[in-house]
């Protein structure tokens, strides 16, 4: 277990300031009241309420859902979905106060001749678990086709569990984590290039969301946005990929907005899927708790032993 450094997690502590910048409007992270509650961020795997990262999400039949593509009600909710649920526990379920349907990728697509998609230069990894809503990848092979793809980022590529058809919308966006600007000064949100960036407050990790102006390269910003969360947490469930600990020893779940550090900066990261419990408390730590298969049945297999006996994993 390593500490999480109180600047990289401020994701979940800090209320930020609005800057308008011409050109670029950056939004705060919205924090409200005091601590709260949990989030948790994954991919749902199963209905019967809803159930993401081996836990029972339980809400009443007309809960609102705010999405990438507009209000929702929360039974429309669908297996391959990415959201983002801040929660409470009750007994062995948890009951939603907030759920949040986000499409990391939103944009128009082009359509390779290997058979591979990207949208805005990013690629996307299509798996045979990859929910394609109402047409085959076959139906569709002209560039231009716009997309909302969910799914969970592995450092630029965002592997791909959801996937519709959308009609052309005035902008794209990106939701992914923050490493800065890399040597030739470009920044890079997943693998959107995106210009036009100056969201002057981001500290490595950060999940930004970018919406703006697509081309055949990246991403014109228009509005930066950071964090997943209203509340501030006491803790985060999430279903992702580790970073390698760069020459500081940072290191983060891709798409959490967490970070931390190593002691050991020859310290090696697992590289596969896992689940990570992210605890804000005096003893702030990132935990991987299981290691998670690539394939869906084996993947959902072990979350429904989470869900069955109850366990509490990090909580």
């Amino acid at each position: 277990m390593t500490r999480v450094n109180s600047f990289s997690a401020i994701i979940a502590v800090l209320i930020w300031m609005l800057t308008i910048i011409p050109g670029v409007a950056e939004e705060p992270e919205e924090r409200e009241g005091g601590i709260v509650g949990t989030g948790i961020v994954g991919i749902i795997n199963s209905l019967g309420s809803i159930h993401v990262n081996g836990q029972t999400i339980e809400f009443p039949p007309d809960f609102p859902v705010s999405s990438t593509l507009g209000p929702r009600l929360a039974s429309s909710l669908k297996p391959g979905e990415t959201v983002v649920v801040e929660a409470v526990k009750q007994t062995d379920k948890w009951m939603a106060n907030s759920i949040r349907q986000v499409s990391p990728l939103l944009g128009p697509a082009f359509f390779h001749p290997d058979k591979t998609i990207s949208i805005m230069g990013s690629e996307i990894t299509v798996t045979a678990n990859t929910v394609f809503q109402d047409f085959e990848m076959s139906d569709i092979s002209d560039n231009g086709q716009w997309l909302a793809i969910d799914g969970i980022w592995n450092k630029d590529k965002l592997i791909a569990s959801y996937i519709r058809k959308i009609q052309p919308q005035t902008s794209a966006q990106v939701t992914a984590s923050y490493f800065g600007a890399n040597a030739e000064k470009e920044t890079y949100i997943g693998g959107v290039l995106v210009d036009n960036f100056t969201a002057q407050h981001a500290k490595m990790g950060d999940v930004i969301t970018v919406v703006g102006v697509p081309h055949n390269r990246g991403l014109s910003a228009q509005t930066i946005t950071r964090g997943l969360f209203k509340h501030r947490l006491k803790r985060k469930l999430v279903e992702g990929y580790l970073s390698q600990p760069d020459e500081t020893g940072f290191y983060t779940v891709y798409g959490s907005g967490s970070a931390a550090y190593v002691s050991q900066l020859n310290t090696k990261m697992p590289n596969g899927r896992g689940l990570h419990c992210i605890i804000y408390d005096a003893d702030d730590q990132i935990k991987r708790i299981v290691e998670l298969p690539e394939t869906l049945e084996d993947r959902d297999t072990i979350l429904s032993s989470f869900r069955k006996n109850g366990k509490d994993l990090c909580f």
